[in-house]
Parts: structure tokens; sequence; C-alpha cells
């Protein structure tokens, strides 16, 4: 069998010694820097019924090389597949390059913000303590705080589920804005001052390595959905990285700090 690529080689009797054991004999013939010739193969049918021994042995020597490739992890193996039978190769699933990707946040958590209309604020920028209270617990689930319970947690009602810091998170914020999302609070403490429910401020982002660095705007903190998530990110980070609410949170939100314990 002549494969069509470069000098005649040694026939190979048939299609059916198109083996396993013939896989070497193909990666010599095709070579790895062959694949700009394979590409300019004919595209042969499947479903062609008056396929000519040549014909044949031409698709199976394809399919075994773009087979081989796969292996080496130089095409996906779907596409291999696909572009031996000359198919199509856009399949979908869900490596690719050009499609949609899921937002990520900098911190390798949930997007900030989640989804939208989610959490809302009235025309007064009052949010109800129930509605922040079932978000809270929805997001931190996915944080890693469920399932912790920091040393000093029975002091503050918390012992580790995402309902307990829920709670507790949502009346801190009773504590910090009085539930109201566009409270500023602190402007000559902090560049921007304190706002929204956490009263959070622009340059925490940088702090925490959060929105690519760049410092929050008075538009995010006002998002009750998107404060509420960076305010369980910050909880977070150092209620873990202190084993205790009072040590952890005590550092950042001053109610904690003065002793407030829910």
């Amino acid at each position: 069998m002549d494969l069509g690529v470069g000098s005649p080689l040694q026939p190979i009797s048939g299609a059916s010694d198109l083996s396993l054991a013939a896989l070497p004999t193909l990666g010599a013939a095709f070579g790895l820097a062959s694949l700009n010739r394979l590409e300019g193969l004919p595209r042969l049918d499947l479903a062609q019924q008056d396929l000519d021994a040549q014909q044949l042995s031409t698709m199976l020597a394809l399919l075994l090389y773009r087979l081989m490739a796969s292996r080496a992890g130089s095409l996906e193996p779907a596409r291999a597949l696909a572009e031996a039978s000359g198919g199509a190769t856009g399949a979908t699933g869900p490596a690719g390059g050009g499609g949609s990707s899921p937002r990520v946040s900098i911190s390798g958590e949930a997007p900030l913000g989640g989804a939208s209309g989610e959490l809302k604020a009235d025309s007064s920028g009052k949010v109800k303590p129930d509605q922040l209270r079932a978000y809270l617990e929805k997001r931190i689930a996915s944080s890693k705080l469920n399932g912790f319970r920091p040393e000093d947690g029975a002091r503050y009602g918390v012992d580790g589920s995402a309902r307990s810091w829920a709670d507790f998170m949502t009346k801190l914020v009773q504590q910090e804005s009085g539930f109201n999302s566009k409270d500023v609070s602190e402007p000559d403490a902090f560049r921007g001052g304190s706002r929204g429910l956490f009263q959070l401020s622009f340059d925490d982002a940088k702090t925490y390595g959060l929105n690519g660095g760049k410092p929050f705007t008075a538009e995010q903190l006002a998002d009750p959905a998107f404060n509420a998530d960076v305010a369980v990110t910050i909880m977070e980070r150092l209620v873990l990285k202190t084993g205790s609410i009072s040590s952890g949170a005590g550092q950042y939100w001053g109610p904690i700090k003065r002793g407030w314990t829910g």
C-alpha cells in the first residue's frame, strides 16, 4: 500500500493489517511533522459504500494516525475522530477556545455580585433582612466558611453551618449599616469612606486581591449582592487565617472589635 505521502513505502497487505501492530509503521510514514500534509488528504465519507481498497486503506491509515496524535496530546480525541471521518470539528463540550466561559472571580471563589436581581434594595437602598440572610446562606454554602467552626464560634452563635454564618453576618449588617445599601460613613478614615451593607472601602479590592486589583467603585459597593459577596470573602480570609471571629473578623469590623457578639 502506498500511503501517498512522500516516497512510497513497503505495502501493507490490506486493511486487515491496519492493527495496533502497524502503528509504528504508520507513525514513521506520516511523522509528527506531516500533519499539514494530512490536512491536505481528501476527506473520505464513512457512509460511502463503494470505497475501493486504496481509499479504504488511506482512510483507515488517516484514522489511526489521528488517534495516535490524540494519544500524544496533539489533538482532542473527539476532534481526531471527527476530522478523520471528515466531520465537523466544532463539537460542543467543556473545553475549547472561542466559546463563552463562566465568570470566575480573582480569588477563585464564586463570581462577585451573584445573579442579576438575586438580591435587591428598594428605592431608599434598604434590603430586607430575610432576603439578605437567604442570599448569604447560599453564598456561604459554597465558601470555605461552610463547615468551619471557629474556636470562639459559640460566643457568636456560629456552629460552622452556612445558616449560622448567614445569621451572624445578617446581624452584623444591622450593626454596620442598618440594612441600607446606600449608607456611607467614615469619609475621613478611608478613601471614599465605608460603604454599603457591610461598610466596605474602595481599597479592599487591592488588599484582598479582588476586582483585578482595581479599586472598587461606589456603584459596586452600593450593589447589595456585590457588597455581600466581598464581605463573605473577607470574612473567610480573616477567620480561616486566625481561627477565630474576634481576632480575625475583629480586625476589620468595628462592632466585633468593640465586643459585639450578635
